[in-house]
């Protein structure tokens, strides 16, 4: 108190303005800290506004581009249009592929085919091992398959050439009791649908030459499967 006695009126009137404004500057400063606090940023208030009107969109069911009330079999059959847009090659049954016996002899599909009686078809490899195992468990059957029911069933290989002569003393060796045949130029792999990816594969067409059965690969009891297809269609 003493010192602000022995002070000039001019320097105590500068010292009593600036303690003022120190105090007027202070508390602006912490009004606006208040006010940050308590309203939110435009971006914040932004986000919040975005987050609870997607909350409120119900979301969108997901497309379903396929057939709903669609069998697998009638999905197979509807996928043999497409591999028709990609060759020109005939794919419906009995086709037109080129195929050749084992002794070198020379057929077209629709001369084995085409002849109004359940055919199946069993796509195979020689070096496919699960092929190996069906033929088998089929030769095992075959002729008491044969005493009941008239049916056609023949192996087509779709061998690459460099199998081929492997392939070809495969069939004399084994001497199955179907008719067997090798796909020269691999066509049914250019229209049947997957291009026979994972084989074996079986294919059965009824006397009119429509697909009503189709099984990929093998397990045991899968050759018993395609017989009862046999039968269901001689019995209609």
């Amino acid at each position: 108190m003493t010192i602000l006695t022995n002070m000039s009126p001019r320097f105590l009137l500068i010292f009593f303005v600036a303690t003022a404004l120190f105090i007027s500057c202070k508390s602006s400063g912490d009004d606006q800290k208040v006010l940050k606090a308590e309203v939110p940023s435009t971006e914040v208030a932004n986000t919040e506004v975005k987050t609870q009107a997607q909350e409120a969109t119900p979301a969108k069911p997901a497309a379903n581009k396929s057939h709903p009330q669609e069998s697998d079999l009638d999905k197979f059959k509807r996928s043999f249009t497409l591999a028709e847009m990609q060759t020109d090659i005939q794919n419906k049954f009995p086709f037109e592929v080129e195929l050749m016996d084992a002794d070198g002899e020379k057929f077209t599909s629709s001369e084995i085919f085409n002849n109004g009686k359940p055919t199946a078809i069993l796509f195979w490899l020689s070096t496919c091992g699960p092929c190996k195992m069906k033929f088998a468990a089929m030769e095992k059957k075959y002729a008491n398959w044969k005493e009941q029911e008239d049916f056609n069933m023949v192996a087509i290989s779709v061998d690459w050439p460099k199998n081929v002569e492997k392939m070809r003393k495969m069939i004399k060796d084994k001497n199955w009791p179907w008719p067997v045949y090798h796909d020269i130029n691999l066509d049914f792999k250019k229209i049947m649908p997957g291009r026979l990816n994972g084989l074996p594969q079986e294919f059965l067409f009824n006397a009119d030459g429509e697909l009503v059965y189709h099984k990929k690969k093998y397990y045991s009891g899968y050759e018993d499967k395609l017989f009862e297809q046999i039968q269901m269609l001689n019995a209609e």
